[in-house]
């Protein structure tokens, strides 16, 4: 059941946002990093935003990413701590949540993969302790750790259900997460996010030769699977890129077998319809639907400056990310 909002208690905050909107990096500004001719060149650049006046400038190329990363989570945490309803960001920072959570499982699960990264969010007390079934560090996700460790434990093929499971708990928590603030419009929109997404898991774990009926009966129970999800699941790979299209208008219809490279492109697709449908936010006066848009362009923002900084350290083609560029929410 969708919660009643207080509409008129977020008078101020729909003000604030329509000035913070304005702040977001268009498309072009997006590819004029790009072009800039070093990493210092582009925090120099950033640094002239208004947004972005307290970045700090990274002490070597290995902190760049970091950097960016810290000064986004600022934003955000300062942003909803002066909205009524401060779950508004939950929705937004679940996948470093549950980034972190999975991070750490691998590691008890695996220990002999390579060593993970630091957690974005979670210290490493809280992450042993929801690790332990004790801590939850937003509802459902020490839950959502217990069912994937109960479920990872009894298989014996655990390394790719891992992913599996944690994908799929991730998108129901998206979609509870955004159904808590009582606003219908964001209820299909993350009905529709969760779907593609959903659909980009199937890909992945196709390519990667998953068993099509473990990925309906696991991955794909209810209440996630539908018709055009379950044939993807099902599908022959050669037709992988024509059924996806189907589901995902403005995708490219293939008829060759999908590659990896050929998901990598639709990712960023998917990520494009769900800033184009999310733009009518802007039209609501009042409510938790204009901030979330905002901190949803806020987040694709950082993943494109994420995208570019790397770009820069690892001296990756330019071309190619600009390729790889969401399109600004602007």
């Amino acid at each position: 059941m969708t919660a009643h909002v207080q509409r008129e208690s977020w008078c101020f905050v729909s003000g604030v946002t329509a000035v913070a909107e304005t702040r977001l990096l268009t498309d072009d500004e997006l590819l004029d990093l790009v072009g800039l001719p070093s990493l210092d060149a582009v925090f120099q650049r950033l640094k002239q935003v208004e947004t972005y006046v307290h970045l700090a400038m990274p002490e070597s190329p290995d902190d760049a990413t970091r950097a960016v990363e810290a000064e986004f989570l600022r934003l955000v945490k300062r942003y909803a701590s002066e909205t009524p309803d401060a779950r508004v960001a939950d929705a937004v920072l679940l996948s470093r949540r549950f980034g972190d959570a999975r991070a750490f499982a691998r590691e008890k699960l695996f220990p002999e993969e390579k060593p993970r990264r630091p957690p974005t969010l979670l210290t490493e007390e809280e992450l042993e302790s929801l690790w332990n079934g004790s801590f939850d560090a937003r509802p459902g996700l020490a839950p959502a750790v217990a069912r994937v460790r109960a479920a990872v434990e009894k298989s014996a093929d655990a390394k790719t259900l891992v992913d599996l499971l944690f994908d799929r708990e991730e998108l129901l928590a998206l979609g509870e997460a955004v159904r808590a603030l009582g606003a219908p419009m964001l209820d299909g929109w993350v009905a529709l996010a969760v779907r593609l997404r959903a659909a980009l898991t199937v890909g992945r774990a196709r390519l990667a030769g998953e068993d099509p009926e473990r990925l309906a009966t696991v991955f794909l129970a209810p209440p996630i699977a539908d018709d055009w999800l379950l044939a993807l699941a099902g599908d022959d790979l050669s037709r992988l890129g024509e059924t996806f299209a189907r589901g995902c208008p403005g995708a490219p219809g293939e008829t060759t077998p999908l590659s990896r490279a050929g998901l990598g492109r639709l990712a960023p697709l998917v990520d494009d319809r769900l800033t184009a449908t999310l733009r009518e936010a802007k039209c609501v006066p009042y409510g938790p639907e204009r901030a979330f848009g905002y901190l949803w362009a806020l987040n694709t923002e950082n993943l494109n400056l994420r995208l570019i900084v790397e770009t820069f350290v690892v001296e990756a083609d330019r071309d190619e990310t600009r390729t790889r560029l969401r399109r600004s929410y602007v």
